[in-house]
This record gives C-alpha cells, structure tokens and sequence, in this order.
C-alpha cells in the first residue's frame, strides 16, 4: 500500500478493497480486487509503502501485480 499510515489501520481478518491510482493518462483510480481478507501486516518497510500479506484468488493475484508495478495502491475498508 502507498499509505504506510493507513496500513497501520488495518488487522488480520479485515475485510478490504483494493484500489490502484495510475498516472499516464488521465489520473484515476480502480478497483483491482474486491473483498480480501487481510492475513498479515508485516512491520517495517523503507521506501514508503506498506506490505500487507491478502487471501486472493489467482486472478486477483496477477491483478494486484499488475497494478502494484504501474500505480499506486490504496484500499477501502469493509465494516465489520
């Protein structure tokens, strides 16, 4: 996730969505997965992004890949 701070937000167990922000083109943003649990949150990363470890489907996986090399990542969370 870019936003280290929003990570730290978040929970084994949450239930989130995960949004991706590319800026070639026009600057907007989209879904790139919908409703993944988060697994784990690793502490500590160095370049100003926040690892977070989510249960995916494969398409969801290669989705988040994708959109992790070309933009940034952001989420919305689900209540509970």
């Amino acid at each position: 996730m870019a936003d280290p701070d929003a990570a730290r937000l978040l929970s084994p167990g949450d239930v989130i969505d995960v949004l991706a922000a590319f800026e070639d083109g026009p600057f907007q943003a989209r879904t790139v997965a919908q409703e993944v649990r988060v697994m784990a949150r690793p502490p500590g990363r160095t370049d100003g992004g926040a690892l977070l470890v989510l249960a995916t489907t494969p398409g969801q996986a290669a989705q988040l890949a994708q959109a992790q090399a070309q933009g940034r990542l952001s989420m919305t969370i689900h209540p509970h």
